[in-house]
């Protein structure tokens, strides 16, 4: 899993932000994503076979083999650069035939 911990809006610091953002919020410093995603895969049996690495794609995606991984989890940026770049590195680390999954968790 490639992902920071990071909130796309600051709830705390942006009165415009819609209030799904305080949810948001809640469930991010609780790492829910994390949290959904490891019990799915133990749920699945998968749990040993996974390897996770947290970390921006600009900060972890050069330590990264090429053709790596056979399922690559992107918790992406919401932004259009970011997310490019966020796919772009992950093609990079997808095995021939691998799965490129994400999500969004909006409410």
């Amino acid at each position: 899993m490639v992902g920071p911990l990071v909130l796309f809006r600051d709830p705390a610091n942006d009165p415009n932000v819609p209030d799904f953002a305080h949810v948001m919020d809640r469930l991010l410093r609780r790492d829910l994503p994390s949290r959904v995603l490891q019990h799915n895969t133990r749920f699945d049996g998968l749990s040993g076979d996974l390897s996770y690495v947290r970390g921006s794609s600009r900060d972890v995606g050069d330590l990264l083999r090429d053709a790596s991984f056979d399922i690559v989890y992107i918790d992406a940026e919401h932004g259009c650069q970011g997310g490019s770049r966020d796919l772009d590195i992950s093609m990079h680390v997808l095995a021939d035939g691998g799965f490129l999954c994400g999500d969004d968790l909006d409410l």
